[in-house]
């Protein structure tokens, strides 16, 4: 079987016919003027200048990610040519197991090879678990759990990483097991380490805590949440510094919603990025979480 080469290289044409030499090409999130961005390979590692600047052939290497873009093209002399909105790249969307009780976006994996059993093939094309752990005791790392809103998983300085957009509406979820050692009335954290290609600008990393407890409350229950208060850190002149980002998962007293948190109980993590100046994709590594219960 034989399929048909796809375009190699982006390029890009004036309205009379000739290549766009020099040409520009702006991208942002679909319906806005908040500018997104693209990358220069695959890997989605290294982000584009915006705009992209064609080359004499009217030619760039253009990548986008999982999310929802407005394109307008311009000429060397800034032009409009023409504008298009809502474009998204060609990702399969699967759709699990109906017959195993599968999840939207998600497919069963094989039981051998390096999709491991227990995982699961995303959209993206990545394998995941969906099956959350929580910390115990003094800390743990966290497990997180994808749906179809969370940014892409990558690989970058030999760390797995979750590239997180700025303007996007991103989320990643945990559960959290409150231990039997926890003292009632602590305060509970999570501790996020993270790192951005940025020198200056800010990055706040919040989270949406839903406590559940045992034999009270339904697994599905939304009464008692909290959206932490922790404030947006800033860069200081270093690229891709290594950071801890606390968030408050609960008050200065241990609670949620005014609600006592006690061992034994389930606390849902709800983590995204917030309001913050920071331009480029902000890195937070995979298994660079944990939970502390002082």
């Amino acid at each position: 079987m034989a399929v048909l080469l796809p375009t190699l290289k982006q390029k890009y044409f004036a309205a009379n016919g000739t290549v766009l030499a020099g040409g520009k090409i702006y991208s942002y999130i679909a319906g806005t003027s908040t500018p997104l961005a693209t990358y220069t390979d695959a890997g989605g590692g290294t982000p584009n200048a915006n705009p992209v600047t064609l080359d004499s052939n009217g030619e760039a290497n253009i990548w986008i990610s999982n999310a929802s873009y407005k394109f307008v093209v311009k000429d060397s002399l800034l032009n409009t040519i023409y504008t298009v909105d809502n474009v998204t790249p060609n990702f399969v969307n699967f759709v699990g197991d109906s017959g195993s009780g599968g999840v939207a976006g998600l497919v069963p994996a094989p039981s051998a090879g390096d999709a491991a059993a227990s995982k699961f093939l995303k959209a993206d094309g990545t394998w995941t678990t969906v099956s959350a752990s929580g910390s115990g005791g003094g800390g743990g790392s966290l497990q997180w759990v994808e749906d179809a809103l969370a940014p892409i998983s990558s690989t970058e300085n030999n760390a797995q990483v979750y590239l997180f957009q700025n303007g996007l509406t991103q989320y990643l979820y945990a559960d959290v097991r409150v231990p039997t050692s926890y003292v009632t009335g602590s305060q509970i954290n999570l501790k996020l380490t993270y790192y951005s290609p940025d020198i200056v600008n800010t990055v706040l990393f919040t989270t949406l805590s839903t406590l559940v407890r045992p034999s009270v409350e339904a697994i599905t229950a939304t009464t008692n949440q909290r959206t932490s208060t922790n404030g947006a850190v800033t860069l200081s002149g270093v690229a891709n510094m290594l950071r801890t980002a606390t968030i408050d998962l609960t008050s200065s007293t241990g609670t949620i919603n005014a609600v006592a948190v006690g061992a034994g109980n389930l606390i849902r993590v709800r983590l995204t990025r917030g309001s913050d100046t920071a331009t480029s994709d902000v890195r937070a590594l995979i298994y660079g979480a944990e939970v502390t219960f002082s």
